[in-house]
């Protein structure tokens, strides 16, 4: 499909879609980093992988203890 947007448009277009396509760009990269970093063991492992944790007031079951 050829569309022929004025100048100004298809500028305008462009400067959007490299905008958007930096942005993904940057994302992957921090993703890339993270992982390396993960992968040669200098990053922490995200919380849902680790050890639960029990919650401030739970009991040694995990279970939620009552009011008092």
């Amino acid at each position: 499909m050829d569309v022929n947007l004025p100048p100004a448009e298809e500028l305008a277009l462009i400067d959007r879609e490299l905008a958007q396509l930096d942005a993904r760009r940057m994302q992957l990269m921090l993703r890339r980093d993270w992982l390396v970093r993960l992968l040669t063991g200098t990053a922490p492992a995200p919380a849902a992988w680790g050890a639960p944790v029990a919650a401030a007031g739970a009991g040694a079951t995990g279970a939620p203890q009552a009011a008092g």
